[in-house]
């Protein structure tokens, strides 16, 4: 009788050891895990700031060569004649 509770004492204690080894490892997992997703967040709004950034340069920029054209309105007409032109090549 006593082997085996002495038996089931040591299976209850190895149990146990396993059992918090894998706790662990499930944890440090999770926390990786959880890392990686934080990681991809920032990242995530890091290209969307950049974007936006060049969305907005552009847009700029596409303002400015407008009022560009609209003082030199010969340059206009050249683009134009010159747009029809490397059409048909």
């Amino acid at each position: 009788m006593a082997f085996a509770l002495l038996l089931v004492g040591a299976s209850l204690f190895i149990s146990n050891q396993i059992l918090s080894k894998v706790g662990e490892h499930e944890k440090e997992r999770a926390e990786q895990w959880a890392d990686a997703i934080q990681k991809k967040i920032e990242l995530v709004q890091l290209t969307n700031g950049t974007f936006s950034e060049m969305r907005e340069n552009e847009s700029e920029k596409m303002v400015s060569g407008y009022r560009r054209q609209q003082r030199h309105p010969k340059m206009v007409r050249w683009a134009l004649i010159l747009k029809t032109v490397l059409r048909y090549l």
